[in-house]
């Protein structure tokens, strides 16, 4: 992964672990004062299931790049960065978000496909225009954010950047004449 797009997903998944960390210290407090039969009634609930589970991921994907961020930057000796304990930590993490994700896919909760689709407003988001002429003007190029589903109800949109074509020189001057 290029080093931007790790910043870039760093400070996305910081975005979005903060309110979410934020809601789950504050539904714990809450559930202090409550009884046996509130809490299991709240841990049950498939919106409660569902942002425990995207923090357990944001958090778990933070985490990733964070690590492989430090190693990569700080530790310089080739032998650490290769090691076969850096790998195992890696994998671990890969284990454990493919089985949050086979949780999601037991609770009927699906990604939403977008890298190389047709924009779907419905299902997506653009965030960026990204000037490509091998792909057709809307088609998603990179997906920034994963977007959800639960059954045909959308839960969250992918966040996307979309192609469009380049523009020519004389387009260009074109228009800063007409302003």
């Amino acid at each position: 992964m290029k080093a931007s797009r790790k910043w870039i997903f760093q400070r996305i998944s910081a975005l979005i672990i903060a309110p979410l960390i934020i809601w789950f210290l504050i539904s714990l407090i809450s559930l202090s004062t409550g009884d046996y039969n509130s809490v299991i009634n709240f841990f049950s609930k498939p919106l409660f299931l569902f942002l425990t589970t995207i923090l357990l991921i944001t958090g778990f994907f933070h985490a990733k790049i964070g690590l492989s961020e430090i190693f990569e930057d700080y530790i310089h000796d080739e032998k650490i960065k290769n090691s076969d304990l850096l790998q195992k930590v890696l994998d671990h993490l890969d284990i454990v978000k493919k089985d949050l994700i086979s949780i999601f896919k037991k609770n009927n909760i699906e990604e939403i496909l977008a890298v190389d689709k047709k924009l779907d407003p419905n299902l997506h988001q653009a965030m960026m225009e990204v000037e490509d002429d091998n792909k057709e003007a809307g088609t998603i190029v990179q997906e920034i954010q994963k977007g959800f589903k639960m059954k045909d109800r959308l839960l969250r949109p992918s966040l996307v950047a979309v192609s469009k074509k380049t523009e020519k020189n004389d387009e260009k001057i074109e228009e800063k004449t007409k302003k």
